[in-house]
């Protein structure tokens, strides 16, 4: 009797724990979504999302998909923000709570309620890691949601029966499908292969499901291309014209580029950590009913827990080295390596469905970072729910509730200082977040910034007031953002990328493609000394010279840390000449 009492009193207070882990991981989120913004990327990402329907081409599309949420919110920038949160964390409770129902053989309503919550948490650490704190919903954010919602919908139809429940499995997989695709193509390829092996190795009922899924695919594909476009041909040429422009710029996004793993360094003394905690959660999951060991498990997470506290209270911030996501990768696959390579030694059985959620769980965090052309293991550990959800699931239903929350509490403890370690050290931003004291007018959102960066809004907001012009030409290389705040169309795409080995002939065939009316009532943004700079001679294969055809009109010095670099620099706007324009400009 006393150990039955013990053992719900340690359950509940470990529920609790986890409960307050996941708390304080929302908490951070919603209130640091008021702060910061980048002049890069998020501008970019802005751009896109306000006006989708300006671009003609695009190797993504995920503007459209924010783009009524962005309208309704009435361009609430925070709104955006935390609408992405919750939607993030809110789709992985439903595939926690529908994993739990399908492998979990008994587990009450309300254990998996609270262990759906806890687990959604961990979704939130895409918001974090070394590099690319970028709290403005992207292309990556709309990729996590896709892959959420292809999983739920495989979930939904493991073993089901019954039509409805088929339908309904199809709908999600078509619909999470469709995200990727026009999120990033080069994901859904791999996701739709993966899903496709999976649902064919369904013994009954396989062929209706995946008709299904594939009618409601094509529907809804067909239904997207009017939204986006005229229709399906219409959609195709948008697709073959971003990547012909695209391939100019030299990027490292070809084909032969991104096949690849990748690899990482975490060194000697992270190695040693991972062992220990290794060693930790071994002895904690197999020898869960020994009373020292459930002692020292218990001092163990306390001193977890005040170790959490005293980082985030002393203002310090806990890094381990660059790599530091992949510390939290590897721990969430701890209970996979001990199930599925040692489990038979303890006569565990895993079903062939379990070793399929496995196998998609793979697939799908390789699959996020596929495309990108950062290393992938820094894309990796931002979808680790996938390793930890399967974990979790398996420690449910082999070894005990007190288990597969201790688990999740080590994991949900690294992505609280994961998470503090990218507020305090922001993408592209001269101080951490908490210092930034500066209530700030973007568009309809006020946003808490750092002094300069506040300084120069503001400035920009009062040139705004005097503009007569509706285009931007940004020749900076690396200030999207500007046209967002100008409240100016980018001419062609929304970010003429400056620092690769083909910048000048990307910028040369966007504004080739986009011809010679959109250099009338534009605005030139120029950095003379701007180290990603445009070479401004991409203008005389136009038939245009500087001086003659555009009038500097405002002058301005960019915040330090803008961009990424300390040294603030010279901005210079000019106004095309209109008449000049339609009497030199050509396109060759």
């Amino acid at each position: 009797m006393i150990n039955i009492v013990n053992s719900l009193n340690r359950n509940n207070f470990y529920m609790v724990l986890a409960g307050l882990f996941a708390f304080v991981i929302y908490s951070l989120n919603v209130r640091f979504m008021w702060y910061g913004i980048d002049f890069t990327d998020e501008g970019f990402y802005l751009s896109w999302i306000s006006d989708p329907f300006s671009y003609e081409y695009g190797i993504t599309n995920f503007g459209f998909f924010y783009f009524p949420f962005f309208s309704l919110f009435n361009e609430n920038i925070v709104f955006l923000r935390w609408f992405n949160v919750f939607l993030i964390g809110g789709l992985g409770f439903f595939v926690t709570y529908q994993a739990l129902d399908k492998f979990v053989k008994t587990i009450e309503v309300k254990e998996k309620v609270v262990l759906s919550f806890v687990l959604s948490s961990l979704c939130l650490a895409l918001y974090s890691g070394t590099i690319l704190f970028l709290p403005t919903p992207s292309y990556n954010d709309m990729n996590f949601a896709g892959l959420l919602v292809v999983m739920l919908g495989w979930l939904i139809g493991l073993e089901a029966n019954r039509r409805n429940l088929i339908l309904t499995s199809s709908f999600f997989i078509a619909l999470g499908g469709l995200i990727l695709f026009h999120g990033k193509p080069s994901t859904a390829v791999l996701v739709g292969f993966a899903i496709f092996l999976a649902m064919l190795i369904r013994s009954e009922k396989r062929v209706l499901w995946l008709s299904c899924t594939v009618v409601i695919f094509l529907v809804l594909l067909l239904a997207s291309s009017f939204y986006i476009s005229s229709g399906p041909l219409a959609l195709i040429q948008r697709y073959i014209t971003a990547y012909e422009i695209q391939s100019y710029l030299q990027s490292g996004h070809d084909f032969f580029s991104i096949i690849r793993l990748d690899d990482f360094s975490l060194g000697k003394r992270l190695w040693f950590y991972l062992f220990i905690l290794f060693s930790l959660l071994v002895s904690f999951f197999y020898l869960d009913k020994n009373r020292k060991i459930l002692f020292g498990r218990d001092l163990i997470i306390i001193l977890l827990v005040g170790f959490v506290i005293y980082y985030i209270l002393s203002g310090q911030v806990f890094s381990i080295g660059y790599y530091q996501g992949v510390f939290l990768l590897l721990l969430s696959m701890i209970p996979l390596v001990l199930f599925y390579m040692f489990g038979w030694l303890h006569g565990f059985k895993l079903t062939s469905n379990l070793y399929l959620f496995a196998f998609l769980s793979f697939v799908f965090i390789y699959a996020y970072a596929f495309g990108t052309n950062n290393n992938y293991f820094l894309m990796y550990h931002k979808v680790f729910f996938f390793f930890a959800l399967v974990g979790a699931v398996l420690l449910r239903e082999h070894i005990g509730l007190r288990s597969t929350l201790v688990f999740v509490i080590f994991l949900q403890s690294i992505v609280v200082l994961n998470l503090y370690k990218s507020y305090e050290t922001p993408y592209r931003q001269p101080q951490p977040l908490s210092q930034n004291d500066a209530l700030t007018n973007v568009h309809n959102s006020k946003l808490m910034l750092e002094k300069g960066f506040s300084k120069y809004i503001d400035e920009l907001g009062i040139l705004k007031t005097s503009l007569k012009a509706t285009n931007l030409i940004d020749f900076s290389g690396q200030s999207p953002t500007l046209a967002y705040i100008l409240d100016l169309k980018p001419v062609g795409v929304a970010w003429l990328l400056g620092g690769y080995p083909g910048s000048n002939e990307f910028a040369y065939q966007v504004l080739k493609q986009a011809g010679c009316s959109r250099f009338e009532d534009a605005i030139l943004l120029y950095e003379p000394k701007g180290p990603i700079s445009i070479n401004i001679d991409v203008l005389s294969k136009f038939g245009l010279d500087l001086e003659r055809d555009f009038e500097l009109v405002y002058e301005t010095v960019t915040p330090a840390g803008a961009g990424g670099y300390d040294t603030p620099r010279q901005q210079l706007f000019y106004y095309s000449k209109s008449e000049n324009i339609k009497t030199y400009c050509n396109v060759h």
